[in-house]
């Protein structure tokens, strides 16, 4: 199965489930192998940062940064050879950023975080999301 969702043309269009292409465009907007990344490397910095309040700012900007750099150029490999459209990029790219956003990490130490609001930022987009078809 490709990580790229795919626009249906209306000739090749078969009846089925809805619903199933719906998660299955969910699934492929959200940047599961990222965040298999930022997860734990979010969670390692909650555990075992520095004292040091700058040092471990500095870590979550790292790995937030990075996260969203390789969210863009996993796309962009899993595409080649064409470029992945750019309806996905933008939805991947926000994804990342409301579920780094859940997570806490640099934003909770800034002060920006707010449980209640992340967490309902982020299963709005998601569901919101798969509507989106390319």
């Amino acid at each position: 199965m490709s990580r790229i969702v795919e626009r249906k043309s209306a000739v090749n269009e078969q009846p089925g489930n809805k619903f199933g292409e719906w998660g299955e465009r969910v699934a492929k907007y959200v940047p599961a192998e990222v965040l298999s990344f930022y997860l734990p490397a979010n969670a390692t910095i909650d555990a075992a940062a520095p004292a040091d309040a700058n040092a471990r700012i500095g870590c979550y900007i790292f790995i937030f940064i990075l996260g969203l750099v390789c969210t863009t150029a996993f796309l962009f490999k899993a595409a080649r050879p064409q470029r992945p459209p750019m309806v996905q990029l933008i939805i991947s790219s926000i994804a990342f950023v409301l579920w780094a956003y859940y997570l806490g990490g640099v934003f909770t130490m800034l002060g920006w975080h707010n449980n209640l609001i992340a967490a309902i930022a982020l299963g709005s987009f998601t569901l919101v999301a798969g509507l989106v078809e390319p």
